[in-house]
């Protein structure tokens, strides 16, 4: 069984809001009248839609990555704590050859069924336990037997895994290899339709005077990739990017994309676990030694509090800085396993001082992340520093526990020595360092404990230790605490943490699941931190504290709603006169509403409203507001529609509220609405044949109280900004 029927189990829908009756009492006219028209012109393709012959909505409806719940919440949440775009191909990539190539639950070993990573390991192995006593299981309702397999959790693993058998055992050969295996094509070409300063016409000899003042490039960004797989035993791929602006097969780029990436990625079963080479990524332990992927922080699910370690990976990317190129290769004897990696790559980084004789660089100040290669400042610094890194680990796994040592050395070929300033003071500055960690994992009866401590080459240490577990049938329990020195230096870290820096940093969080009833659920956590030395635009030792609470209600078979209330509180610095700089503490409260109502088998309504309020001691209160109609419809395996309408009202940019929406395959869009405005997108996906997919996505945000948006070469002239993107899949 491949995908779960969910219009016959359990639907996860909820209950369409009155909109019209709200907008009415409480938007001005010139908002209302938008949304009132875009919603009748939303209604009426709605209706064309149920117009459509009845014979498509016999089939059943596409499922992909993107759409379950968990990634989305996650996403939305690591959007609003980081501000800053982060890559999750590597993720969604995992899943989605998992929909072509389900895990055998009967057979799967633990390392198996920990590629669906957000399977804690109290669920894997009360799963392998329970295969032990009882034998195979033979459908998805046996899941519900086992301890930690809810119907939220069942629903998710559902598209991933299957209670076959066939084909088991089987060696790899060349024969099996390329009839089996599976190909896809991407191509993705996406753009602004305004045009933006840096594409406007301007004169050649101002142009020659100042180079920076124009984009080289067209306003496209392209995007191709070709992957591979078999069984998910032998996968390799190459995948290719332009960014807007950039040049494509002229100038500076005259090999064509910007950015290449390619992996050959081989699982064994055996002495040889796994080996990849090329683009690579690692995770080990809680992420506080070595983690080069983007990872989740503080989500509403406790369950994925604890990091999921996946060791080596091979990276699709196109994050042009967070990733190893070079080979990595795990063995493995029994319980015990090896992994060696090297990594050698070149880094964007802004040169301080150069080498007069071999033009080399000698010193830079800051690395580089945004990728971006269109100006000549960025061109200057485009690949100016190259970076080596080499190391190892070794891991003892046991029935019950896990205990591991991690060892890297990173070197550069120029010095790094960031701009002096007083919140910077403990930052890495030099050529190389090293980093050294263990890390521990054990299980008893009802719950784990987990830890890491990690030491870097500046004598600083970091500390992650924490447990989950259930007291109870009904609820689960998990604390994490975690000490970060302020001369911790580790640039590939990404541990459970407020800042996302690993660095300077204490904190507690506790979070909470609990059953209240089989219709009633609530969640929630709290998490009280403070920083140890200063910070970007924070003068002085720093504190906060977060609560955050989810209630939800399944109101019948197709309707569910969700009510969220988040307060966090953090402090920042307020300069009473040039030499005394004193701390305020900021908060922000968010309200959250949201209703899933599925109207008819393949027709699923979304409803919701955010409202959050900024509060100083100096500052009057500051607040905004954001609520959205989304309409998916999936008549049959060839066609799928996603629209939303959604208003938006805030005080300031502080006031942004994030709110993730559909996008095409292994794209991620998670905009911050904020001024005063409204902003609609439609997405289409089509299988044009069993082999070919098409999707097209176009989106526009209008602002009514303001004439220009952005700012430098990308501004544009207006009140609108509008995106087209289009996507084809070829798989042979």
């Amino acid at each position: 069984m491949r995908y779960l029927d969910t219009h016959q189990m359990w639907p996860l829908f909820g209950r369409q809001n009155n909109f019209r009756e709200f907008a009415m009492k409480n938007m001005k006219p010139e908002i209302f009248i938008t949304w009132n028209v875009a919603l009748r012109n939303l209604f009426l393709i709605t209706l064309l839609f149920l117009l459509t012959p009845a014979y498509v909505l016999a089939q059943d409806p596409i499922i992909t990555p993107g759409e379950t719940p968990i990634i989305q919440e996650a996403i939305e949440q690591q959007a609003e704590n980081q501000e800053e775009e982060s890559d999750y191909t590597d993720l969604i990539a995992e899943l989605e050859h998992l929909t072509y190539n389900p895990i055998k639950i009967n057979n799967a070993t633990f390392d198996e069924i920990k590629q669906l990573f957000f399977l804690n390991d109290i669920q894997i192995t009360n799963l392998l336990e329970y295969r032990n006593t009882f034998g195979e299981i033979l459908t998805l309702y046996e899941l519900a037997y086992i301890d930690g397999f809810d119907r939220e959790v069942i629903e998710l693993i559902a598209p991933f895994i299957t209670f076959s058998k066939d084909g088991t055992g089987q060696r790899l050969n060349a024969k099996q290899l390329f009839r089996y295996g599976k190909n896809q094509l991407f191509i993705r070409s996406q753009r602004l339709l305004e045009t933006q300063k840096g594409y406007l016409p301007i004169e050649d000899s101002l142009l020659a005077a100042n180079p920076g003042l124009r984009y080289p490039g067209n306003p496209f960004r392209l995007y191709t990739r070709y992957a591979f797989n078999y069984r998910n035993r032998i996968r390799w791929g190459i995948t290719a990017e332009k960014d807007p602006g950039e040049e494509f097969f002229k100038g500076s780029a005259k090999n064509g994309f910007d950015f290449y990436s390619a992996f050959f990625y081989l699982r064994g079963d055996k002495w040889l676990r796994d080996i990849v080479v090329g683009d690579y990524h690692l995770q080990f332990g809680q992420g506080l030694t070595l983690w080069t992927t983007p990872t989740f922080g503080k989500t509403v699910d406790v369950s994925m509090a604890r990091k999921i370690s996946r060791g080596v990976r091979p990276s699709s990317s196109v994050n042009e800085n967070q990733f190893l190129r070079g080979a990595a290769a795990t063995f493995g004897y029994n319980r015990f396993t090896i992994t060696t990696f090297v990594s050698h790559k070149k880094l964007d980084a802004t040169i301080r001082l150069t080498d007069t004789a071999s033009n080399k660089p000698l010193v830079v100040s800051t690395l580089q992340t945004s990728g971006y290669h269109r100006t000549p400042s960025e061109l200057a610094n485009r690949r100016s520093l190259s970076e080596t890194i080499f190391g190892g680990r070794a891991q003892l796994i046991g029935s019950r526990y896990q205990v591991g040592t991690t060892f890297y050395r990173l070197e550069y070929d120029a010095m790094l020595q960031p701009m002096p300033q007083l919140y910077n003071q403990f930052y890495f500055s030099g050529k190389a360092n090293h980093v050294a960690g263990a890390d521990f994992l054990y299980l008893f009866r009802k719950g784990q404990l987990f830890g890491e401590i990690s030491r870097s080459a500046s004598g600083g240490t970091g500390i992650v230790a924490g447990t989950t577990f259930s007291p109870a049938t009904r609820l689960m329990m998990s604390a994490i605490y975690r000490k970060f020195d302020k001369n911790f230096q580790n640039y590939y870290a990404a541990p459970f943490s407020e800042s996302g820096l690993g660095s300077g940093e204490e904190g507690l969080y506790i979070g909470m699941l609990f059953y209240v009833s089989p219709s009633v659920t609530l969640r929630g956590y709290t998490d009280m931190f403070q920083f140890r030395w200063l910070r970007y635009r924070v003068n002085a030792p720093s504190r906060g504290r977060e609560y955050l609470g989810e209630l939800s209600y399944r109101i019948s078979r197709q309707a569910e709603v969700n009510v969220r209330y988040r307060f966090k509180q953090r402090e920042g610095s307020i300069t009473s006169n040039d030499f005394i700089t004193q701390l305020r503490p900021y908060e922000r409260q968010n309200l959250r509403v949201h209703f899933q109502y599925q109207a008819f088998r393949t027709i699923t309504l979304r409803n919701r409203v955010e409202w959050t309020l900024n509060t100083s001691e100096e500052y009057s209160r500051k607040q905004g507001y954001m609520m959205y109609q989304d309409v998916i419809w999936k008549p049959s395996t060839k066609w799928a529609y996603s629209a939303r309408f959604a208003l938006f009202d805030t005080d300031t940019y502080d006031e942004r509220i994030y709110a993730y929406e559909n996008d095409v395959l292994y794209a991620f869009s998670v905009p911050a609405y904020y001024y005063k405005g409204s902003r609609v997108y439609l997405l289409i996906r089509w299988q044009a044949m069993q082999n070919l997919d098409f999707w097209l996505k176009a989106s526009q945000t209008w602002y009514s109280n303001t004439k220009v948006i952005g700012s430098g070469l990308d501004e544009i002239a207006g009140n609108t900004r509008s995106e087209i993107k289009l996507q084809l899949r070829y798989k042979f």
